[in-house]
């Protein structure tokens, strides 16, 4: 496998979506006969090893997911050549030993690397889940830390506040809150007992007699 089709295959792991398997068998030129319509026994211990080739060559293209898409076209990039020596059959007439053998090798081959990509589906999930159930965590810490220091805030108002009786409607407050702004300014005594707040006089200085 060249890197390339590495970095699509990997690209293509990311998915969260639940598992969905397209069993539907390829069509078109990436057709491959069916032993068992063909007349083999359903078996398959009781298989040709052409017949076994063929089946487990044929199931191997129908077990991708629908967002494998790019796996299933670098598979077939790499099994073109296999492929190509299949269509060159007859119809009707069974691969010879020497195919069935570089079949059954190039299936162990994407065995073991529809394995690899497994583990690092797996590896990357369970990453993941490990990543959310930290950040779960934290925020559960976060959530208890914020309720307690409100709950000191409230605490600390009601000791403040005491038996007084607040207002609590924000416009009665600024209302209330303008209009003793207003008697300061006008001068007359508020809650606190300001008075206005009386100018100098300004005397006449006298002018020396002429």
């Amino acid at each position: 496998m060249t890197d390339d089709q590495t970095h699509r295959r990997r690209r293509s792991l990311d998915f969260m979506s639940p598992p969905h398997f397209t069993l539907t068998p390829p069509t078109g030129p990436q057709q491959i006969p069916d032993p068992v319509a063909a007349g083999a026994p359903a078996n398959p211990r009781h298989l040709p090893l052409e017949d076994l080739a063929l089946t487990h060559w044929r199931d191997f293209f129908c077990r991708f997911r629908e967002d494998e898409s790019d796996d299933v076209i670098s598979y077939r990039e790499s099994a073109a050549a296999i492929q190509e020596r299949l269509n060159q059959l007859p119809f009707g007439k069974k691969p010879d030993a020497a195919l069935a053998a570089d079949m059954l090798e190039m299936l162990l081959a994407f065995d073991r690397s529809r394995f690899e990509e497994l583990c690092y589906r797996l590896d990357s999930l369970s990453a993941a889940c490990h990543q959310y159930t930290f950040q779960a965590q934290s925020a559960e810490l976060s959530r208890c830390h914020q309720l307690d220091e409100i709950q000191r805030c409230v605490e600390m108002l009601d000791y403040a506040v005491g038996g007084k009786r607040l207002l609590t409607h924000p416009e009665r407050l600024v209302r209330n809150a303008i209009d003793r702004l207003r008697k300061v300014i006008d001068g007359s005594a508020d809650g606190t007992g300001a008075h206005r707040v009386q100018p100098a006089s300004t005397q006449t200085r006298p002018q020396p007699p002429r």
